[in-house]
């Protein structure tokens, strides 16, 4: 997801070698055993043989990114025998480099200034 929109547009090209995981859910809590499956060269995934009951999906974030759809961190899905589900993407964003600044104790008592990069002085 470049811009960090939650939206997949043309531009987003999927992420081969991800890893996700997939388990029942009881009551919303999670129950049983825990399935994973890693994206191919297009970003795809799926895992085959489930049956019929609700699900959580989720994304083990790539380090140095960020996840950007969906808000709730995971998909839960409810299968009915002989469904798919279709359209569960994770949006992932490279981390933006944090901005950083320094304060000083000039004539006002919080101002900031420019600082090099990756340091924080107070």
């Amino acid at each position: 997801d470049r811009i960090g929109d939650g939206i997949r547009k043309p531009h987003d090209l999927g992420l081969a070698g991800i890893t996700l995981t997939i388990q029942k859910l009881r009551n919303g809590n999670p129950f049983g055993h825990i399935r994973s499956a890693t994206t191919d060269s297009d970003g795809d995934y799926s895992f085959a043989g489930l049956a019929a009951d609700t699900y959580r999906v989720t994304e083990q974030l790539p380090r140095g990114e960020i996840l950007t759809t969906p808000a709730a961190g995971s998909f839960t899905i409810t299968l009915s025998p002989g469904q798919n589900s279709r359209g569960n993407n994770f949006g992932d964003q490279i981390a933006p480099t944090p901005s950083l600044a320094f304060v000083t104790r000039a004539a006002a008592p919080f101002s900031t200034s420019a600082s090099p990069a990756g340091l924080l002085f107070v």
